[in-house]
């Protein structure tokens, strides 16, 4: 859209002074002057919905908020002209009006316009769509949400369909790379896990690739109930780094409750508990929500386990109530009330 511009713009500004030689009513009266301003509109507009994607995506990140009514208003305001838009201009706006809005009954219509577009849109724009989408819909999957959970799964797939899990410096970020991995346990199962891990490994940064590694394949022994033999592959990591830290305690605490290794997991519980505290502003407030919640589950699972008075029927409405305990990780067998 840039160029586009640029182009229409230095082809007036040569007609201006070499045609009509500075005459800017001639140039009115013989070019259609509209056409620059729609090229700049689009430049604009392209602009403006990448820079408000961005926007909201680090204030996210970094648990901060932001006055949207802003952005909302002039998203609405070229979505409501009447004007037809460029197709790619019109995804672009779409996909800021759901990541500002947060109203999840537009995604569906945001994924099919995507699907009609993405082939026009340049290799670093679709990485980056594509990542800001999914994120979106991993912090609803987080929630619990089935439908979230599914198409987190889907995109997935689409990525890796469209060779775009490796960026420009042909690396694979950790944290996505452990995310994938589970995706194709629970979609594909473990030769698919065990494939993805060997053709990406590869990719991990130097200084993050063993432990996320090791991390995946832990996971992959949780899958096969191999709970000691994940533990111990867990405590060679040692102490892992921050992104991946959440995903190695919870795989512990999972380990240790199956184990029935009653005083590993109360330690886990505690150290898990002060690590949330000390980092409460350092992770996205939905995702800090969410693993406070299934920290709760395993708390309530493990009281519940010792016999503590009250504690069954705590965790019969703890489950019924909060929809991504009841989906975690596709084991409900773990989550039925012991009766």
């Amino acid at each position: 859209f840039q160029s586009d511009y640029q182009l229409m713009f230095a082809s007036f500004n040569l007609a201006f002074h070499r045609l009509y030689k500075g005459n800017l009513h001639k140039l009115y009266k013989k070019q259609d002057i509209t056409i620059l301003f729609e090229k700049l509109q689009n430049y604009f507009l392209f602009e403006f919905a990448t820079l408000s994607a961005e926007v909201v995506n680090s204030f996210k990140a970094h648990n901060q908020t932001f006055d949207t009514a802003y952005f909302l208003r002039i998203i609405s305001f070229f979505q409501n002209s009447g004007k037809e838009q460029d197709p790619v201009i019109q995804f672009r706006l779409q996909l800021g009006h759901l990541l500002l809005s947060e109203n999840e009954t537009l995604y569906p219509e945001v994924k099919k316009m995507f699907l009609r577009v993405h082939r026009l849109l340049a290799k670093d724009d679709l990485r980056a769509i594509l990542v800001t989408i999914s994120g979106f819909v991993a912090a609803r999957g987080w929630q619990g949400k089935k439908f979230f959970k599914e198409e987190y799964h889907l995109l997935t797939g689409l990525r890796e369909k469209l060779n775009l899990l490796v960026d420009d410096n042909n690396e694979i970020n950790p944290i996505a790379f452990s995310n994938y991995v589970q995706s194709k346990l629970k979609r594909k199962g473990k030769k698919e896990a065990l494939s993805f891990i060997r053709k990406y490994e590869s990719h991990l940064p130097k200084q993050s690739q063993t432990e996320t590694v090791q991390l995946a394949l832990a996971g992959v022994l949780f899958y096969e109930n191999k709970f000691e033999e994940a533990v111990q592959l867990l405590l060679t990591i040692g102490k892992p780094f921050f992104g991946s830290e959440i995903t190695y305690r919870w795989l512990l605490l999972k380990c240790y409750y199956e184990l029935k290794q009653w005083d590993r997991l109360q330690a886990t519980i505690e150290t898990s508990e002060k690590f949330l505290k000390n980092n409460v502003h350092q992770l996205p407030a939905q995702i800090f929500s969410s693993i406070k919640k299934n920290l709760e589950a395993i708390k309530l699972l493990y009281r519940n386990a010792m016999d503590e008075k009250g504690y069954a029927q705590k965790l019969k409405s703890f489950i019924e109530n909060n929809a991504a305990i009841k989906e975690m990780d596709g084991r409900k067998r773990k989550l039925e009330t012991k009766r």
